[in-house]
């Protein structure tokens, strides 16, 4: 079977990369296309993109593997089914994410995803409860959050034992400024490394050189393959916001790594998983001071851990019983045969 992988966004790459290598570990071919659109959103517009569907259709995919794009005007433009992993929790099409009900395949990770879909209305996709696929990246050995410790602190010049914040939000600049004047005020030795979302760095690329002058805060950009994995085994405090990054902390084993999260101060998708579930990750605060304190209680005594535990089971229960079979191996096992049925012929806009 020929898997067509489409990176819209730089990040897809590491989103898609789990799923793609299983893919091919089946004997399935798969074959990278990437187009990255001027802007972050112009993807979801239809603007023209003849030259890249023209490139897509000459592989003659079966399928086609895809994170977040417009799934209907890949089914159309490239005369395959689309399967749809998405980079975060369900949401409905906001302007960001497409509506899910377009893609052909759906990935679940459990049950609470079906129940999110089903809040939707979303019903069309056939859904494949493979488990998160990168459960296996974070659900590993203590000798494996060591090692990862360790290449961090080598990465970024600092003593392993130092106590790390890890700060990786969304595209949400607000809680930017919160964090860092927070981090004016840390105990000594504390030291705070900023993963931005990619989607900030396109907009913003003075970013990082504004970021590198404040004291004990190190920014760390990784080349698009690569996902947040080894940054959040590393943390000693995971700070974020609306983003997805926190759900993933939550595969760290026993849910250890204690969760502060800031809303912007207007939460852009009020109906959304997040608003929903942020307050039961960890902390919730919304200015500098509020921030210190909960560092300090989160690193104290985490009172928060029972709530995580709860949510880790809720959102990820069938990864954490399916040893057998890691979830990309079970989500390519689903197209083994026969090949998936094509829903249209190419039809070029």
């Amino acid at each position: 079977m020929r898997v067509a992988s489409i990176c819209a966004l730089p990040f897809h790459r590491w989103v898609l990369q789990s799923t793609v290598n299983a893919f091919l570990q089946q004997g399935h071919e798969v074959r990278h296309f990437v187009h990255h659109p001027a802007h972050p959103q112009d993807f979801l517009q239809h603007t023209d993109h003849r030259s890249f569907f023209a490139d897509v259709r000459d592989f003659k995919p079966d399928l086609v593997l895809a994170a977040d794009y417009p799934y209907d005007l890949l089914r159309n433009n490239c005369g395959a089914p689309v399967l749809a992993t998405r980079h975060g929790i369900i949401h409905k099409g906001n302007g960001y994410a497409p509506e899910q009900d377009q893609a052909d395949f759906i990935v679940t990770w459990s049950d609470w995803d079906h129940r999110n879909l089903d809040r939707y209305g979303i019903t069309s996709p056939t859904r494949i409860q493979a488990g998160c696929p990168w459960f296996p990246h974070l659900d590993v050995p203590p000798a494996h959050r060591r090692s990862a410790r360790e290449r961090q602190a080598h990465r970024h010049g600092i003593p392993v034992h130092t106590p790390t914040i890890l700060y990786a939000p969304s595209h949400n600049l607000h809680s930017y400024d919160v964090v860092f004047r927070a981090s004016q005020n840390l105990p000594p030795g504390v030291h705070v490394i900023v993963r931005p979302h990619p989607v900030t760095l396109w907009r913003n690329p003075e970013l990082p050189a504004k970021l590198d002058t404040l004291p004990n805060v190190h920014v760390q950009v990784d080349p698009a393959h690569i996902g947040p994995f080894t940054a959040l085994l590393a943390a000693d405090l995971l700070i974020s916001d609306y983003s997805s990054i926190p759900y993933f902390a939550l595969l760290v084993p026993h849910a250890s790594l204690p969760i502060i999260t800031l809303p912007p101060r207007t939460f852009p998708f009020p109906d959304s998983p997040e608003a929903t579930h942020n307050p039961q990750l960890g902390h919730e605060v919304f200015d500098h001071h509020s921030l210190l304190q909960a560092i300090d209680e989160a690193i104290d005594d985490d009172p928060m851990l029972p709530f995580r535990l709860g949510l880790r089971h809720t959102i990820f229960q069938p990864a954490l019983h399916q040893h057998e079979q890691d979830p990309p191996f079970r989500i390519a096992s689903h197209f083994q045969s026969p090949k998936p049925h094509a829903l249209s012929t190419p039809t070029p806009f």
